[in-house]
């Protein structure tokens, strides 16, 4: 057992490190679900993701970087941002937590030079309501120096 348990301890270590504000990236902003519950409906959403990747370029440490997805939702029910899972080098800013039929919400990120050091992407989890689409990621890329 002991074969097997350091080397598990140095992976943990290793892959855990690399990511040096994981509690902040835990944390997520939902804006207040203010929609009524006879406005959500019965019907299905379909959700539709413009943009699933943004590049920042060259990125300067001791900037904060933001970035807004766009997230639209082409169905007739409405669609739940069930949860936002930031990337390492990331957070969470704040998300529109229901998307009404034939509206677009936003989910926005921030992003931390100190962590994209010789070039990165960031890749961050989302997940839904959608039955087609109940989970899908967006990547952020950003190089700093």
């Amino acid at each position: 057992m002991k074969n097997t348990l350091i080397p598990g301890l140095i992976w943990l270590v290793i892959v855990t490190s690399g990511c040096a504000h994981t509690a902040e990236n835990a944390r997520e902003t939902a804006k207040p679900d203010a929609v009524p519950a006879s406005a959500i409906g019965s019907g299905t959403p379909v959700l539709e993701v413009p943009e699933w990747f943004f590049d920042f370029g060259e990125v300067k440490e001791g900037t904060i970087y933001r970035h807004a997805f766009v997230i639209r939702n082409r169905g007739t029910g409405a669609l739940e941002i069930q949860k936002v899972q930031a990337g390492c080098g990331t957070s969470v800013a704040g998300y529109d937590r229901v998307i009404l039929p034939g509206s677009e919400g936003k989910i926005t990120f921030k992003l931390y030079p100190n962590m994209f050091q010789n070039g990165k992407t960031s890749r961050s989890l989302v997940l839904t309501n959608d039955p087609r689409v109940p989970r899908f990621t967006v990547e952020i890329r950003g190089k700093s120096n």
